[in-house]
């Protein structure tokens, strides 16, 4: 629903009017009606309206609201008989045949940008798009079009947008299919970016969509990035692309080529003196052939970069300036600050305190600075309010850390979907805040999120870029990748098994760094809905385990490991034969071969994070029974993928343990043939029998 603010109806529409804007208007009834038309005349107090070739007569207090329709250049086309742009017509007569693309979901025919950065900052790109639509599945992905901007900066519209059927019929956009507003009215604090999307209708097959956007920008400062990212390669095939980058002398900006093929040519450049244009132009692009757990697109799809500014100087300066009025010391009451740090004496300690205070006190609000800007706010108003985004949480770590005599930074981080490069300074390139706490040993902090211990952080962000941004100059650092003993799940299950076949036991899973989160919100759950969810999480160790009883500790301070205990049994769990033989599989245990069924890989294996899980698994065994058989212990190495596990009999308790970890965001392509035999190696260990037999 489009978000309509009051405004008085004969100065909407006089405004519009106004405009010089005619075509299919919207009228809007105060008792709810949506009504397509055209209007004719207001006349007094009396608007009339044409709808379907019919008169209508409304009073404007029975109106809410009108939007009259723009005329788009090229609206009064109805067929391709009427089309005057010899770029359409050309695709129009030209059109490839599917068959020579096959799998395509669409063929881009045309497309090409242009930008323009002046030396006043004004931005301007447009980008025209020409595509042929060559399956239903694709249908969405080619109509619809969602654009955010900052309205204090920044405006986006369309200025057409059409589809021409297959028999040569013309649809153009209406009106009634935009919709623009502002996206976080809920809290008016951060209520700053808005959204434009349209959908166009009645799309078919072989149906040719010419569609053009604008977004125009005005630099403001350093902390409101102007970026732009224009992809030259996709999943789907394209003719031609092009982009037009047209920069006014002394304008300070920069581009940067991203995975830029070596047979790819580098831009024509042209000096008019007042202007450097900079052109790319490439044809026929073959689409990029996706594989299962793929890397993130920035780092296999060739596109070019783009922003305004001075640089990472200017962007620090600015942001330390502002800090430093809106967070320094004299904001802090001195016994607030004491009764957050009480007895605390180390600097760990009473970071400790002030970081489990802002959880527990200032609720996270999910709107990070890609949707409100690089500004932080007043600490007292942060503190008035109890509630801040990410980036203002840090601002006030940063007022109580400074306070409290810490030494601290606050710095941005890329993550793995962004592709940061130095050259390219934009905050957009690191949209996460974190902390960087200096001494007494370096730790980053995130408040990003309410439930990890202090010093983990976003597994998104492990092993990238970072810039402190309090310091006033530009200092730059990395995220280590977490260490695996601090990062991992570890399971103990210590069971018994009757005669009969029943297993009965208890497992004990502990959780260590970013694995804490989820098991923090059950603080505020309640007990049923704990139940229910630890009833479905038996079932990880066998579809008809039951649950007996369950307890979960150490989730209400920050500084406590959470702990999850839960009894359970399982009827029938082994195969009996007769009166000699029982046999059973590892409870818990479900590894699988999945992803590795091509015989070679052209893109990595993006896994994204680092993991480890242990297993620890006792099950004392029935009296008058001994092994039969068991599985001979296993170990595999794929470079930093590390499997391995063993079998062992003590004192008529079976014993089994296993350890996965693996350190590596991604695998090589060559290695490829490593990584299934390890795959295959660790899935055998779920399907491996243990044999007893009776003495």
């Amino acid at each position: 629903m489009k978000s309509r603010k009051p405004i008085p109806i004969l100065l909407l529409i006089f405004a519009i009017i106004a405009s010089g804007v005619v075509a299919k208007d919207v009228i809007y009834t105060k008792e709810g009606d949506e009504i397509d038309g055209k209007l004719e005349k207001i006349e007094g107090n009396q608007v009339t309206v044409r709808v379907e070739g019919e008169l209508t007569t409304y009073n404007i207090d029975e109106l809410h609201r009108i939007e009259l329709g723009k005329d788009r250049p090229g609206n009064n086309w109805n067929n391709v008989e009427d089309v005057q742009d010899s770029l359409l017509l050309h695709f129009w007569k030209n059109q490839p045949q599917n068959r020579d693309f096959p799998g395509a979901g669409y063929i881009t025919l045309h497309e090409k940008h242009e930008v323009s950065m002046a030396l006043d900052g004004t931005v301007e790109h447009s980008v025209r798009r020409i595509i042929l639509l060559c399956s239903e599945r694709s249908k969405d992905e080619v109509s619809l079009s969602v654009n955010r901007y900052f309205p204090d900066y920044s405006f986006v519209d369309v200025v057409f947008a059409r589809t021409i059927s297959p028999d040569g019929s013309i649809l153009h956009l209406d009106d009634s299919a935009i919709e623009r507003g502002p996206m976080n009215t809920f809290i008016p604090k951060y209520d700053r970016v808005w959204q434009f999307k349209y959908a166009l209708g009645k799309l078919m097959e072989n149906s040719i969509i010419d569609i053009k956007e604008q977004q125009i920008w005005k630099y403001k400062t350093s902390l409101d990035p102007i970026y732009i990212e224009i992809p030259f390669q996709s999943t789907e095939p394209a003719l031609h692309r092009e982009l037009e980058l047209t920069v006014q002398a002394g304008t300070p900006f920069h581009f940067l080529e991203f995975n830029w093929p070596e047979n790819w040519p580098e831009p024509e450049v042209v000096d008019s003196g007042q202007n450097t244009i900079y052109t790319w132009s490439i044809d026929n692009i073959q689409s990029i052939i996706e594989e299962g757990s793929m890397p993130p697109t920035n780092t296999y799809q060739p596109y070019i970069a783009m922003t305004i500014g001075t640089g990472w100087e200017q962007m620090t300066l600015d942001f330390t300036e502002e800090l430093d009025a809106l967070a320094n010391k004299d904001k802090i009451d001195p016994q607030l600050l004491n009764g957050i740090i009480g007895n605390s004496s180390t600097d760990e300690e009473k970071a400790l305190a002030i970081y489990s205070w802002i959880l527990e006190n200032i609720r996270l609000i999910d709107i990070p600075p890609g949707e409100f800007g690089y500004h932080p706010h007043d600490i007292k108003e942060i503190l008035d309010d109890n509630f801040a985004n990410n980036l203002d949480r840090c601002a006030l770590f940063y007022a109580l850390a400074n306070a409290a005599d810490l030494d601290v930074d606050i710095a941005l981080v890329s993550t793995h979907e962004i592709g940061f490069d130095k050259r390219i300074p934009s905050p957009a390139t690191t949209p996460i805040p974190l902390i960087l706490m200096n001494k007494p040993q370096k730790k980053w902090i995130s408040l990003s999120q309410n439930n990890f211990p202090m010093g983990s952080f976003e597994l998104e962000i492990a092993g990238e870029e970072a810039i402190i941004i309090s310091r006033g100059i530009p200092v730059f650092d990395k995220l280590e990748i977490p260490d695996l003993q601090t990062e991992y799940t570890k399971n103990e299950i210590s069971a018994k098994l009757k005669r009969n076949g029943t297993l009965k036991g208890t497992i004990t899973s502990t959780y260590y760094g970013t694995h804490q989160d989820e098991w923090r919100d059950y603080r505020y759950a309640l007990k049923e809905e704990i139940s229910r969810d630890m009833q479905n999480k038996v079932k990880e160790i066998h579809p008809r385990a039951v649950m007996d009883d369950f307890e979960i500790t150490g989730i209400e301070s920050m500084d406590e490991i959470p702990v999850c205990e839960l009894e359970f049994h399982i009827d029938d769990y082994t195969i009996i034969a007769g009166d000699k033989f029982i046999a059973f599989n590892l409870p818990g245990i479900d590894y699988s071969s999945w992803g590795t069924g091509s015989q070679s890989r052209h893109w990595p294996i993006w896994f994204g994070y680092p993991y480890r899980q242990t297993n620890s698994i006792e099950i004392e065994l029935p009296s008058k029974y001994e092994v039969h058989y068991l599985p001979e212990d296993t170990s595999s190495s794929a470079d930093s993928i590390l499997y391995s596990a063993s079998f062992d009999i003590e004192d008529n308790v079976f014993i089994f343990e296993d350890d996965y970890s693996r350190s590596r965001l991604a695998f090589p392509p060559k290695m490829y043939p490593d990584y299934k035999d390890y795959r295959f190696l660790q899935a055998a260990i779920s399907s491996k029998w243990i044999v007893l037999q009776k003495k």
